[in-house]
């Protein structure tokens, strides 16, 4: 976790996986890990693809290193995520969205 404090971890959601999120982000605050919310803001629901372009975008540009996506399945949001040239990154974004919202 002492890697973590060292880093800006950027996070998104669709409406499914907002509650996951809120959960992980308050894990977040207790720990003192910093961390940028690429949305969504609610459980309202919402396009999946506009989220994860746009943390996907930020990682690609190289403006963080580490993201975690949530969404219903744990798929969507990575299939979306994938069309970016983020390299590695993108494994990394599918598996923890998987995992996470399994």
């Amino acid at each position: 976790m002492k890697d973590l404090k060292d880093k800006i971890i950027a996070v998104a959601s669709d409406h499914a996986g907002f509650e996951r999120k809120q959960a992980i982000l308050a894990w977040f605050r207790e720990k003192g890990i910093a961390y940028h919310d690429f949305g969504c803001f609610s459980a309202e629901p919402v396009d999946y693809p506009d989220f994860a372009h746009a943390i996907a975008h930020a990682i690609e540009k190289g403006e963080f290193e580490t993201g975690i996506t949530f969404c219903g399945s744990g798929q969507g949001i990575s299939i979306a995520a994938n069309k970016h040239q983020i390299g590695e990154h993108t494994s990394e974004l599918q598996s923890l969205a998987y995992l996470v919202c399994r």
